[in-house]
């Protein structure tokens, strides 16, 4: 729902810029009520969407995401990394 809101909104945007702008502008979420413990990327992702935000991101990354997998002790990695102002 918050990506065809954005995509009304702004239809020359491709799904990952999309998804870019709904990341970007994410809040924490919290794993108690109290709002004390954020909650981790693999139990909430990027967090709670605010399409409002995410209509004027500022900002977007290309990729949206960044994941470099398992590196071994004294690896190294690197990835390619656009960002945009919007």
């Amino acid at each position: 729902g918050a990506a065809a809101l954005l995509v009304e909104s702004h239809p020359t945007w491709s799904p990952a810029l999309v998804k870019a702008a709904l990341m970007a502008t994410a809040h924490p979420a919290y794993v108690d009520a109290a709002g004390t413990r954020e909650a981790s990327p693999l139990t909430a992702g990027a967090g709670l969407v605010d399409v409002p935000a995410a209509n004027t991101p500022g900002v977007v990354s290309d990729p949206p995401s960044l994941g470099f997998g398992e590196i071994a002790d004294g690896g190294s990695g690197s990835i390619d990394l656009t960002l945009t102002p919007r």
